[in-house]
């Protein structure tokens, strides 16, 4: 029996027009034969309208992937088109800073090559300087070396000056003795008288002779106090010169030493600079390179924006051929429709069996949907998903049966809200995928798995209900 109405009269002609099981053969074989052609057109248009229903929710759903895949393809052309105008826009200013930057940076190899120049220049005359005093130190050396024998010769004059003083006081020693002599023998002979005249006359010359050599020995003894005066000031000149020299010849060992450092300093700065010089060659190279890769990067933005209006041009296309089909998708509908209203009429009343049916593929494709929810959120990327509560599997259905019996009826109408709602919850969750908002989406998915028992537990009322299991 249809799930709307039972024949309850043994009327023929009302159970006919109900197309209620009765033995219409008893009464007549044409009246038979009748009611099994109309029973067959039923089936008929049962297959008829659950083929309708099948083809109706198929395009629907293809309608939605189109849909959804040339938005995606729709986007993903805005974003590859403005992701490649921002590598143009990148690339042109990064060439034209290669170009500034090779410019400024050849000026700045150029002086690093001139520093180099400098920088060996210097090296070559600290190098110089450097042999300089080696050269100075040494000659400062044999200057102490010959001062030092100087002052050992002045050391050497001095005990000579010493003993030609013990000499000249020898002398004047023995020139008051001959003195005192040359005296005595005056005095012997002035009592000789006139025999020792000849002796006055010697001791005389004598007397004369030791006051010459006096004299002399005296003058001599001026001469060598001199050189023993100049001597000894000789002595201390030297003294100081050796001192001086020493002094001298620290100095040079010490600048001798701070030379050498600087030219080991400067000989690592040259090496430096001479690795800075051939880095700076090497980059250089690399920003020629770079600019040769611009430019590859520019005429590959060229192709990527050609491809990129093919490709808004492929998602038109997608768009252009998901219109017929949402054209098919409203007749479609429109014709179930027309059969919802047609299986009110008793010759076309849906079976038992096959509301029921229905209805397990409305739950089974609720599941799925709530699957596809789940999977959005945790994935977190936006999948086909039917947010129109009017163009999923059920929704095509249920807009266009309508059962009457009235059990049925209150609970079929409290559906309809329901389903509506059911089915926010997948936009509210893509708006939440949107915005990012990744704990809103998560929560929403949750109030969506938890309705969904509440809807799933009436359609499982509805289904038993038509079964006659109510």
């Amino acid at each position: 029996m249809g799930i709307l109405m039972r024949p309850k009269k043994e009327n023929l002609l009302l159970s006919m027009s109900e197309l209620a099981e009765a033995d219409y053969g008893k009464k007549s074989a044409e009246l038979e034969q009748m009611y099994r052609r109309l029973l067959a057109g039923r089936a008929r248009f049962e297959e008829v309208m659950a083929n309708a229903l099948d083809s109706v929710m198929q395009i629907s759903s293809l309608d939605l992937s189109l849909n959804h895949y040339s938005e995606i393809l729709q986007k993903v052309s805005d974003s590859v088109s403005d992701a490649t105008e921002l590598i143009h826009n990148a690339s042109d200013e990064a060439d034209s800073i290669a170009r500034m930057v090779s410019a400024q940076h050849e000026e700045l190899t150029n002086t690093i090559i001139e520093i180099s120049e400098e920088s060996n220049l210097v090296y070559q005359r600290i190098d110089e300087s450097q042999q300089e005093l080696t050269a100075t130190k040494g000659l400062s050396d044999s200057t102490i070396s010959a001062s030092k024998e100087m002052q050992q010769d002045m050391n050497q004059l001095s005990k000579i000056i010493s003993q030609m003083n013990n000499v000249i006081e020898g002398i004047n020693a023995i020139s008051s003795q001959t003195n005192l002599l040359a005296l005595n023998a005056s005095i012997e002979a002035a009592r000789a008288g006139e025999a020792g005249k000849g002796f006055a006359v010697v001791a005389d010359e004598i007397r004369e002779l030791a006051d010459e050599t006096k004299k002399l020995t005296a003058s001599m003894g001026h001469f060598v106090a001199d050189i023993h005066s100049a001597s000894a000031k000789s002595v201390e000149s030297v003294d100081n010169t050796i001192e001086s020299l020493e002094t001298v010849t620290q100095k040079i060992s010490h600048v001798w030493e701070l030379n050498e450092d600087n030219r080991q300093h400067v000989e690592k700065i040259t090496n430096n600079i001479s690795s800075l010089a051939s880095l700076s060659e090497e980059i250089s190279s690399s920003i020629i390179e770079l600019e040769s890769r611009s430019s590859d990067i520019n005429v590959q933005c060229g192709v990527l924006h050609e491809d990129t209006v093919h490709l808004r041009e492929h998602g038109k296309s997608i768009d252009n051929v998901a219109k017929p089909l949402e054209a098919i998708e409203s007749t479609l509908d429109e014709s179930v429709k027309i059969m919802g209203a047609m299986a009110k009429d008793a010759f076309y009343r849906l079976e038992d069996q096959n509301f029921a049916g229905y209805i397990e593929k409305a739950i089974a494709a609720h599941k799925n949907w709530l699957a596809n929810l789940e999977r959005i959120v945790k994935e977190r990327t936006i999948l086909p998903l039917q947010v129109n509560e009017r163009k999923c599997g059920f929704g095509h259905f249920y807009y266009a049966v309508e059962p009457d019996r009235q059990e049925i009826m209150k609970l079929w109408k409290e559906l309809g809200e329901k389903h509506k709602r059911f089915h926010a919850y997948g936009k509210q969750v893509i708006d939440a995928l949107f915005d990012g908002d990744y704990s809103r989406a998560e929560n929403v998915c949750r109030e969506a798995k938890q309705y969904s028992a509440t809807l799933i537990s009436d359609l499982e009322q509805i289904k038993k209900m038509s079964q006659g299991h109510v």
